[in-house]
């Protein structure tokens, strides 16, 4: 089961040595992810329709969402973090096994002939610590060095993909992703009001005296979410 991706698995020290513990993988990013060198069109469009049908509504109704609009005034925010390079690089700094491996939403894509609009990056999608053994140990990516993985980082900023590593305070995976390919995005945007439900320290604002209507924002922006009027 740990080798289809069904189960992960944490290795920990106590006095009696190393332990080691399973859990049930989530699906995203989880097993979806580990069928990234078997994905095959057919598979591919199964679950890019469970996606649409079943998955994103669940994510957003559950008790316990991954993904949550919390009021502005709350102290705790919502779960699905979007950050910068510098953020990141704190990150990879304090991690200890990196690993990269292909998108598999961008892989999916490719075999349907709707490939990426936003980029030619394929290998952008990190695992850490346990999970980075994870995805060596079934041949699903390799382990890089911590500047391998920053100039991975920026280069995937540089192209307008937007970084969002998991919601903790040691991460297991950072995800590269665009608005064309990525499924939690390109279904998120569907909802009426999605920008609720990813976290950002960081909101845009316009200087509108230094705006020459080059409409770059428009198409640097992944949800959509800029006009010009």
């Amino acid at each position: 089961m740990y080798h289809k991706g069904a189960i992960n698995l944490k290795r920990e020290m106590d006095e009696n040595g190393e332990e080691i513990r399973y859990h049930l993988a989530f699906l995203a990013v989880g097993m979806y992810e580990y069928q990234v060198k078997s994905i095959t069109k057919e598979f591919y469009e199964d679950i890019e329709l469970y996606f649409e049908e079943e998955y994103r509504d669940e994510i957003v109704s559950t008790k316990i969402n991954q993904l949550r609009t919390i009021p502005v005034e709350e102290s705790i925010t919502p779960d699905h973090h979007i950050a910068t390079y510098d953020e990141l690089k704190t990150i990879i700094e304090n991690t200890e096994k990196i690993a990269v491996m292909d998108c598999i939403c961008q892989k999916g894509k490719d075999l349907i002939g709707e490939s990426c609009k936003q980029t030619d990056m394929r290998e952008h999608c990190f695992a850490l610590n346990n999970s980075a053994q994870h995805v060596v140990d079934i041949d699903n990516g390799r382990f890089i060095t911590k500047d391998e993985a920053l100039n991975i980082l920026k280069k995937a900023q540089e192209e307008g993909l937007i970084l969002q590593p998991g919601n903790a305070q040691e991460p297991n995976f950072i995800c590269c992703c665009c608005g064309c390919c990525c499924d939690l995005i390109t279904n998120l945007k569907k909802l009426e009001r999605p920008w609720e439900l990813f976290y950002s320290n960081y909101y845009a604002n316009v200087d509108s005296n230094s705006c020459i209507g080059c409409e770059t924002c428009l198409n640097r922006c992944q949800m959509d979410a800029i006009s010009m009027v």
